[in-house]
């Protein structure tokens, strides 16, 4: 909500308030420069107490009395014809605010000492600045704001109010009352008893008293800028001061001095205006942000999809006016995009459907042959399937054992074929043919190969190894030991005979062999 502040600053007086009287000393009491009588002649600029509130608008010299007052004990009074014209003039205690209405009122009565005629056409004069016009005559270069009625003569029944009011132009400070017109014909009307012999020089003096100056209505409202401005992101906008504020000395809340500013990302700016009037006035106003976030737009579901097969996207989002789809049912990969239109403009987002990578694996482990009523254990794993139908199985007997699971896609299958044991030597040990004891990564000694899972078959085993000359360079019946040549031993072919007993399907078997080994530095 825009608030609006005045605060204005004149003879150092406080802060008007609402129905606070503006017109200082208006029953004309305070009088420091009386004398006994309770009297006081005033003058251009002189008043009757310092600092001065009533002094003389002319030359014409008005007076404090203590004859007749509406109130109190004084009073204020003045001629207004025949042989002069007097004016009081008095300031406000604060300017005046541009479009406020104001109530002047005060009460006038003829002097009760020389009541012979009543005059018409008494009024009031609003300015800016002091009231001070150095001449003898009427003010008829003035236009008063308010001037009672022709013909209505003041003064028939004792004291009178005058009522009245001003729309204010802003700044102004100063009044004067008086007549502001020659007396002529119609102007005046005889109140008396006997017609004085020469009515041209019969004084015409009135008294004034309890003046009041009062605002009622509530201070014009002026929008500097505006009550809320709403952002959104990346947005640029300005804050600008209208004419004819921006001439005014300006301060926002954010430390700069110009008419225009661009928005801040805060909560609320503030700037305060002080106008160049003679009030220096100040203006306060304020600007609520609204910084709206980019809509929180979400696509919903899986990120690939089966061949053959379809997912189900759908689009949500916490703040968009309209998406371009709410669910959407996907058969094929590819990107897929949803608009919104937001209170910030459209916004997009994207999500990318892939082929789901369905290539599960299943690895079953274990024998290759086995002979009938030996038990043996077959272990199966898959590293993309789930709901293997076993993960390990005990056999006796030689035949195909197959294993089922499932992928995220489809079912998929894997088989091992598990033949009779073999009953040649050849099936379960070998031996290598060259040795590089100090070359290659592989082979440095001599040993045999047992096949992986029949190292218990192994019932006894010998070997030797010779040289083209018969010479034993190893003999072992462990069938761990290995043959690491000697650095001294030549290249050359070595021969290497021994023998294995063992047990084959059909019982415990003996079997020989032989061979040659070359030995390569």
């Amino acid at each position: 909500m825009t608030k609006l502040f005045w605060l204005q600053f004149l003879f150092s007086f406080p802060v008007l308030l609402a129905g606070q009287n503006l017109i200082p000393n208006p029953g004309f009491e305070q009088c420091d420069k009386c004398d006994n009588r309770g009297f006081k002649e005033l003058s251009i600029g002189f008043g009757a107490n310092d600092p001065a509130d009533w002094t003389a608008a002319t030359y014409g010299t008005p007076d404090f009395q203590s004859v007749s007052p509406h109130t109190g004990k004084k009073h204020g009074g003045f001629f207004v014809g025949f042989p002069k014209f007097e004016y009081l003039t008095n300031h406000f205690t604060a300017c005046l605010k541009k479009d406020a209405v104001y109530q002047f009122s005060f009460w006038i009565s003829p002097d009760t000492r020389s009541p012979n005629y009543i005059v018409d056409e008494i009024g009031v004069y609003i300015q800016q600045g002091p009231c001070e016009f150095k001449q003898p005559d009427p003010l008829k270069q003035l236009t008063p704001v308010y001037q009672s009625d022709d013909g209505d003569f003041i003064g028939k029944s004792g004291y009178r109010l005058l009522r009245f009011e001003y729309t204010a132009k802003g700044g102004e400070d100063h009044f004067v009352v008086g007549r502001f017109r020659n007396l002529g014909l119609g102007d005046t009307t005889f109140v008396g008893t006997k017609r004085p012999a020469n009515p041209s020089s019969e004084p015409v003096y009135y008294f004034v008293d309890d003046f009041e100056m009062i605002q009622i209505s509530q201070n014009p409202v002026i929008d500097l800028i505006p009550d809320v401005i709403t952002l959104c992101p990346g947005e640029k906008k300005q804050l600008t001061i209208p004419s004819p504020y921006n001439q005014g000395a300006i301060n926002w809340s954010t430390g700069q001095k110009t008419a225009t500013i661009d928005v801040p990302e805060i909560n609320t700016v503030y700037v305060e205006v002080t106008l160049n009037d003679a009030c220096k006035t100040i203006i306060k106003d304020s600007t609520h942000i609204i910084i709206r976030p980019l809509a929180q737009i979400q696509i919903i579901g899986s990120d690939s999809i089966c061949e053959g097969g379809s997912t189900l996207l759908t689009a949500t989002c916490d703040s968009c006016l309209e998406l371009s789809w709410n669910s959407l049912l996907v058969t094929m990969p590819g990107e897929y995009t949803v608009t919104a239109k937001t209170n910030c403009g459209e916004q997009t987002v994207s999500k990318k459907i892939v082929l789901y990578d369905d290539h599960g694996q299943i690895a079953i482990d274990g024998v290759d042959e086995i002979c009938t009523g030996d038990k043996k254990e077959l272990t199966a794993h898959c590293d993309r399937c789930t709901d293997l139908s076993w993960t390990k199985l005990e056999i006796s007997q030689p035949g195909e054992y197959t294993v089922t699971a499932k992928t995220i896609c489809k079912e998929i299958t894997a088989t091992k074929k598990i033949g009779t044991a073999n009953q040649q030597i050849d099936s379960l040990v070998r031996f290598p043919n060259v040795v590089f004891p100090n070359g290659q990564d592989i082979n440095h000694s001599f040993k045999p190969v047992i096949k992986k899972g029949e190292e218990g078959r192994i019932m006894n085993f010998t070997f030797t190894i010779f040289n083209r000359w018969g010479q034993t360079l190893i003999k072992t019946k462990v069938k761990e030991d290995e043959w690491q040549p000697d650095p001294g031993l030549p290249m050359d072919t070595y021969l290497y005979i021994g023998e294995i007993e063992y047990q084959d399907c059909n019982g415990i078997k003996k079997n020989g062999f032989k061979g040659t080994v070359t030995l390569v530095r």
